[in-house]
């Protein structure tokens, strides 16, 4: 933390996303910013980056990132050839100063980035609630917190975010999530239970189902998208979609 109150997850509260970056910078470029045209989280995947907030500064590199507020005036000099993503997003609310972040594994980064550029191109409400849900949950992530709620949050986290990426999978299975998170698969139910008040097979059931809604927005073929979310079976598909939203999905697609 760097100059004023501590922050963690739960002290922003972020109004709308703006844009995110990928950036590669090269060995003893310096920057100057007079006003920061949004807030920012800066994930740096190599190198290091030197950043200065009116004579305070942080230095990142894989293990450490840094949250700037929209205004903030700094400088960014790059110290070692260096490869980062910049999360851009209005807050609905100020915060008095800029902070170092917890640095992020590079394929969970990769991933976010992934995930978020993708929502970024679409238009739908509820892509915009999902990105705003994304920020949050990278958001708890990244800053410093040390309490006991917090590791559980990021665990929670850890576990959710591979569920996403792994959900067309139809094999996947609580024993894979748990060791991919190093615990058990009974800690990680107690976990899940306690941060989101579902089991994994409803917060995996969940998961598929909304995508598959998504790909009845966009018209595509019953079977692709059964396929796309974990069901080798269209009519197990079928019966799964109608239990959690009331209608089949060819009916959806007839709307």
């Amino acid at each position: 933390m760097i100059g004023g109150e501590k922050m963690n997850g739960q002290s922003i509260r972020i109004e709308r996303f703006r844009n995110i970056s990928y950036v590669k910078d090269q060995k003893g470029r310096v920057l100057h910013f007079r006003s920061r045209y949004a807030s920012c989280f800066i994930i740096t995947l190599k190198g290091k980056l030197k950043f200065t907030f009116d004579g305070l500064t942080v230095i990142t590199d894989s293990t450490r990132g840094v949250f700037i507020p929209e205004g903030t005036a700094y400088t960014n000099e790059c110290l070692e050839e260096a490869e980062s993503i910049s999360v851009n997003f209005y807050l609905s609310h100020s915060v008095p100063s800029p902070c170092a972040l917890k640095g992020m594994n590079e394929k969970w980064a990769m991933d976010f980035y992934r995930e978020i550029s993708q929502k970024a191109y679409e238009s739908t409400e509820s892509a915009q609630y999902d990105l705003l849900s994304l920020l949050y949950r990278l958001a708890f992530l990244l800053f410093e917190d040390d309490s006991p709620k917090s590791v559980k949050l990021c665990l929670a986290e850890k576990a959710l975010s591979y569920m996403q990426s792994e959900a067309a999978r139809s094999d996947l299975q609580i024993s894979e999530v748990s060791a991919f998170c190093n615990v058990s698969s009974v800690y990680l139910r107690k976990i899940l239970k306690e941060i989101y008040q579902k089991s994994p097979f409803q917060m995996l059931f969940e998961l598929r189902m909304k995508r598959a809604h998504e790909m009845i927005l966009e018209k595509r073929p019953v079977k692709e998208i059964a396929r796309s979310v974990g069901y080798s079976d269209i009519y197990q598909f079928s019966r799964a979609y109608k239990r959690y939203f009331g209608h089949s999905p060819t009916a959806a697609l007839q709307k």
